[in-house]
């Protein structure tokens, strides 16, 4: 029975295996053939002069289908429009992972290319002793660790920022020169546990208070009516029953009956004051005792040290 309900499962499987396969083909195919339309619309724009067109179509056609042959185009687009640092990442991009596939032309034009560019830009190496940390680069994200290769930016002031769940944020500031290298070291460190502040029970709130006053006024209220149900109904079946062996005296039984009925309404309602009490105190014990507490959070801490080296003007802060 266990062999046939594995054979069963294990068929199944296959048959979705099967059902899928040539439907993931068949989207993949068409993300090709569209980024390939895009991509000679983008070859056209861009032979016309309108590059801003041009380069809004490789990057619409990455999207689709992210090849290294559409960021050797969308490079050399940014080299035309003069955006040299994501121009270089492009095309640095571009021979990491297609320079033993694509021809030694488009290999050579891209080493020229990139060549040219590292004297107009800074490049910052960045190592990291956690992986899967998220990497920003003047708010932007540009990647996680380790990343792939080397960050090109434009010379001037920039800010870079490491974060990962679990750990302190670690900021790397510095002002870049076109040429200039930088290596950077991070060290995420584990960011302590958070602490809470318990809340002091003893401390009731209004409503805790109020709930205990009205208990005290319903549980008085109760136990008069109690009082006066109890007392003047145990007078008046006395004398109803002394009033009973004589027939003669009708009205007067009928008298110490009644006094009974209103003595049993004052015992009933005094029964729903003392229900009402109950309720009450048990509003004001929770108040008191079980009410959910509130976390304090820590408050945010910035840890910023000194420079990291002589002349250097690095800085690397964290944060909690």
């Amino acid at each position: 029975m266990i062999y046939r309900g594995l054979a069963i499962w294990l068929a199944a499987a296959l048959a979705l295996l099967v059902a899928w396969w040539p439907a993931a083909g068949l989207a993949d195919a068409t993300a090709r053939e569209q980024a390939q339309a895009l991509l000679k619309q983008g070859n056209t724009l861009r032979e016309a002069g309108d590059l801003s067109g041009a380069l809004a179509r490789f990057e619409q056609a990455h999207d689709l289908y992210p090849s290294f042959r559409i960021d050797y185009n969308i490079g050399l687009c940014l080299v035309d429009l003069k955006q040299h640092a994501r121009a270089a990442t492009h095309l640095e991009r571009f021979l990491r992972r297609g320079a033993v596939r694509s021809p030694l032309e488009m290999v050579g034009e891209a080493r020229k290319h990139l060549a040219a560019l590292r004297g107009k830009i800074a490049a910052v190496t960045l190592e990291c002793d956690v992986a899967g940390a998220a990497v920003s680069v003047n708010g932007t994200r540009v990647g996680v660790t380790p990343l792939p290769g080397a960050l090109y930016l434009d010379p001037g002031p920039h800010r870079l920022q490491v974060e990962k769940a679990g750990y302190l944020t670690e900021r790397w500031e510095d002002r870049l020169a076109a040429g200039g290298q930088r290596e950077v070291s991070v060290i995420l460190r584990a960011a302590p546990p958070a602490q809470r502040v318990p809340e002091d029970r003893t401390s009731g709130s209004i409503w805790a208070y109020s709930a205990l006053g009205v208990a005290g006024t319903l549980l008085t209220v109760g136990a008069v009516l109690y009082g006066l149900g109890f007392s003047s109904g145990d007078e008046a079946y006395d004398n109803y029953m002394e009033a009973s062996s004589k027939p003669e005296l009708v009205d007067r039984i009928r008298q110490h009956r009644a006094e009974i009925d209103a003595a049993r309404t004052n015992v009933t309602i005094g029964h729903v004051f003392m229900g009402a009490a109950a309720v009450a105190l048990g509003v004001s014990l929770y108040h008191f005792m079980a009410r959910p507490r509130r976390e304090q959070r820590p408050a945010r801490v910035s840890v910023v040290p000194g420079p990291l080296g002589a002349g250097t003007g690095l800085t690397i802060s964290g944060a909690f």
